[in-house]
C-alpha cells in the first residue's frame, strides 16, 4: 500500500511538472532549456573563437607603398580600395564563422529536431553574420579613410549591430523550429543578448587590453578576441535560454488553466 501511494505521488509530481515538449522535444524541467542554451553559447563561442582565431585575416591587405606625404590619386584610390576589401571581406567571413558557430550549436542543444535545428540555425547565423558583417566592415573602412576619432557610441554601434543581428536571427530560428508560439520574443530575447553582449565587450575589453581598438571588427589580440566571442556567445546563450523558459513558463500555465 506504502509502495503504492509513493508511486502515485510520483506520478503526480511529474505531471504537473513544467514542461513543454513542443518547445524542447522530450520532456524536461523548465530551468533545462535555459542551461542548454547557455552551454550551446558556450561551445559555440569556443569553436568560433579557435577558428577565426586561426584563420584572421582571411583576406590580407593589399601590400601597397607607404603614402607619404603626398600620394598620388591614384595611390590614395587603391589604398582605399584595399582598405573597403580588407575590412568588409573579413568582417564577412569572421562574423559568418561566429555566426555558423553559434546557430549551430545552439541549434543542436535547443530545438527538437536536432539535427534539423543545427543545420537550419547554422545556415541563419552564417547568413545574418556574413551580411552585417560586411556591411559593418565599411562602415569601420569609411571611419578609418576618414580618420574618424575612435567612441565607445561608434564601437558600441558595430558590436552591437553584428552580435545583435545574429542573436535576433538565432532566437528567431529557436522558435520557429519549435513552432513555439512566443516566436517573436525569442527574437527580441536574442537581440538584447546580442547587444549586451556588445556592451560588455566595451567595458571589459579596454580593461583587458588597454590599448584595444574597440573601433574595428575583430580585435587584434587573442585577449581581446576572447572578450569579444565570449561575451556575446554568452549573453545570446543565456538570453535564448531565458527566452525558452519563459515561454515553457506560459505553456505550463496555459495548460494548467485548461
Amino acid at each position: 500500500m506504502e509502495t503504492s501511494t509513493k508511486v502515485a505521488a510520483a506520478q503526480s509530481t511529474a505531471d504537473s511538472s513544467p514542461i513543454d515538449s513542443s518547445l524542447a522535444g522530450v520532456a524536461r524541467p523548465t530551468n533545462a532549456a535555459l542551461w542548454m542554451a547557455l552551454v550551446g553559447g558556450l561551445l559555440g563561442g569556443l569553436i568560433g573563437f579557435v577558428v577565426v582565431n586561426a584563420a584572421h585575416p582571411v583576406f590580407p591587405f593589399e601590400d601597397l607603398p607607404e603614402l607619404g606625404m603626398s600620394p598620388s590619386a591614384e595611390l590614395v584610390k587603391r589604398y582605399h580600395v584595399a582598405q573597403y576589401a580588407f575590412r568588409s571581406g573579413n568582417g564577412a567571413v569572421d562574423c559568418g564563422i561566429l555566426g555558423g558557430c553559434l546557430g549551430l550549436v545552439i541549434g543542436l542543444f535547443t530545438v527538437r529536431r536536432r539535427a534539423l535545428g543545427a543545420i537550419v540555425t547554422g545556415v541563419i547565423g552564417i547568413a545574418l553574420g556574413a551580411l552585417v558583417g560586411f556591411v559593418i566592415g565599411r562602415f569601420v573602412a569609411t571611419a578609418l579613410i576618414s580618420s574618424v576619432p575612435q567612441t565607445l557610441a561608434q564601437s558600441a554601434f558595430y558590436h552591437g549591430a553584428i552580435w545583435g543581428l545574429i542573436g535576433a536571427g538565432i532566437g528567431a530560428s529557436v522558435g520557429l523550429l519549435n513552432r513555439s508560439s512566443a516566436f517573436l520574443n525569442l527574437t527580441i530575447f536574442g537581440l538584447i543578448g546580442g547587444v549586451l553582449g556588445a556592451i560588455v565587450f566595451n567595458i571589459v575589453a579596454p580593461i583587458v587590453a588597454p590599448a584595444s581598438n574597440l573601433s574595428i571588427i575583430t580585435p587584434a589580440s587573442a585577449a581581446e578576441r576572447i572578450v569579444w566571442i565570449g561575451s556575446a556567445a554568452v549573453c545570446i546563450g543565456l538570453f535564448v535560454g531565458l527566452g525558452l523558459r519563459d515561454a515553457q513558463k506560459q505553456r505550463s500555465e496555459t495548460t494548467a488553466e485548461a
